[in-house]
C-alpha cells in the first residue's frame, strides 16, 4: 500500500464498490428517488500512482493501466 493512500483501484475492485453501494442503497434509491442525495451517474475515483509510484513500481502501474484500458463494461472511464 502506498504511504497515505489506498491501493491502486483495479477494475475488479470498483465493480465490487458498485456491488456494495447498490447492496446497501438500492432500497432507498427505490423509495426515496431523487431524494437520497446522490449524485448521478456514481463517479469514482481510481487512486492512480503518483509520479514517483510509477517510478517505483513500473510493473504495477502497467498492469493498472492496461487493465484500464482493456476495460469495456458500462460506463466510461475519464482522464483529468
Amino acid at each position: 500500500m502506498r504511504a497515505g493512500k489506498r491501493p491502486l483501484r483495479f477494475p475488479d475492485a470498483i465493480r465490487e464498490l458498485l456491488l456494495t453501494r447498490y447492496r446497501n442503497q438500492r432500497r432507498n434509491w427505490l423509495s426515496e428517488g431523487e431524494e437520497t442525495g446522490e449524485r448521478w451517474p456514481i463517479a469514482f475515483g481510481l487512486d492512480g500512482p503518483t509520479e514517483e509510484d510509477a517510478r517505483r513500481q513500473p510493473d504495477r502501474f502497467g498492469d493498472w493501466i492496461a487493465a484500464w484500458r482493456a476495460w469495456q463494461g458500462a460506463g466510461e472511464v475519464r482522464v483529468g
